[in-house]
């Protein structure tokens, strides 16, 4: 498992430094964002029983794309509800699906600025389980042969390719034009005719056929959830 720190800091903390806008969420223990909280600042949480926070949140703030999950780890090896939220600058809400089962949670993209181009590839439907992430090209994936969804953030385009080293069958995956810096949320690869497993390389830009406009999400703040 990639990028994976358990250490909860209960700071209050500025988020935007500079020009970055760092990915953050507040997990709060009742509704309307009330109550004991904890605050996850640039970081994992693939165990929030370590925390003393394990199926107590109901609501949360978010600054960036955040998931949360039923189980621990990610809901790794046991697939079950998820719930995923994201704000450009403290976008506050109820869990709606997962709320008081939380036990894992993470976010989608750079930790240091939710806006930079990133491309992430996850082993379940959902973005459920393990995960590879990037900023630059990748020759050979590690997840090769085990990935059926995909987070994209910032404003680049990416191609992905059905043989290592950018050859074969290729598809361009392109978000949507935001101010808000929205990602673009693929939750089972077969929604963009891709086969799941088969990616095997991808490099950043457009060299493919485009696919992307029609999945590209709407909202603003929810994105939405699943519950197996």
């Amino acid at each position: 498992m990639q990028r994976i720190c358990c250490v909860l800091l209960l700071l209050s903390v500025q988020t935007i430094i500079g020009q970055q806008v760092q990915q953050r969420a507040i997990l709060y223990e009742s509704r309307n964002q009330l109550g004991e909280y904890i605050i996850i600042p640039q970081t994992y949480a693939p165990d929030l029983q370590q925390n003393n926070f394990d199926n107590r949140a109901q609501s949360v703030c978010v600054t960036g794309m955040w998931i949360f999950y039923v189980n621990s780890i990610y809901n790794t090896g046991d697939l079950s509800g998820v719930e995923y939220v994201f704000g450009s600058s403290n976008f506050c809400t109820n869990l709606v699906t997962v709320g008081g089962y939380v036990s894992s949670a993470r976010f989608a993209g750079s930790p240091q600025d939710f806006r930079s181009d990133t491309f992430t590839l996850y082993a379940e439907d959902y973005f459920q389980g393990d995960e590879e992430y990037t900023f630059a090209d990748l020759p050979n994936l590690n997840l090769a042969g085990n990935h059926k969804s995909i987070i994209i953030t910032g404003a680049s385009p990416w191609t992905v390719y059905d043989q290592p080293g950018y050859i074969g069958n290729s598809i361009c995956l392109y978000p949507e034009p935001s101010s808000e810096y929205k990602p673009y949320l693929i939750t089972d690869v077969s929604q963009v005719q891709i086969p799941h497993g088969t990616i095997r390389s991808v490099r950043r830009g457009c060299v493919g056929k485009v696919q992307g406009s029609e999945n590209n999400v709407a909202d603003l703040a929810r994105f939405g959830s699943k519950v197996l």
